[in-house]
């Protein structure tokens, strides 16, 4: 264990520990909060722990926060196709000003 500590950079070393001090909230977090409770859809009744129900409120709050995401970045993906559309557009038009176009080499 002492050489992959001495292996590992500062960064990696605070990242291990930031981990391991994490995983004891998270399990202590777990234990406190392991009771039964009654949770009350609109058509039944459902007992379930209060540790499992705040990790599928937080899956589904992941997943539909990925979705609106995803929908997102298709938006923001076809407004570049388009603009790289209208560049080449303009480099085929006006072939003397290519350099200016070149957004590569600025970059």
């Amino acid at each position: 264990m002492g050489e992959y500590w001495e292996s590992l950079s500062g960064f990696k070393k605070v990242k291990l520990i930031a981990t391991i001090i994490l995983s004891i909230f998270v399990i202590t977090f777990a234990i406190v909060n392991w009771k039964e409770i009654e949770v009350e859809f609109i058509f039944f009744r459902l007992k379930m722990y209060v540790t499992l129900l705040i990790i599928i409120c937080l899956s589904l709050g992941y997943m539909i926060s990925s979705l609106f995401e995803y929908k997102y970045y298709n938006q923001k993906q076809k407004e570049v196709l388009a603009l790289q559309a209208q560049i080449a557009q303009l480099k085929i038009k006006y072939p003397e000003i290519e350099g200016d176009l070149d957004l590569e080499k600025e970059n």
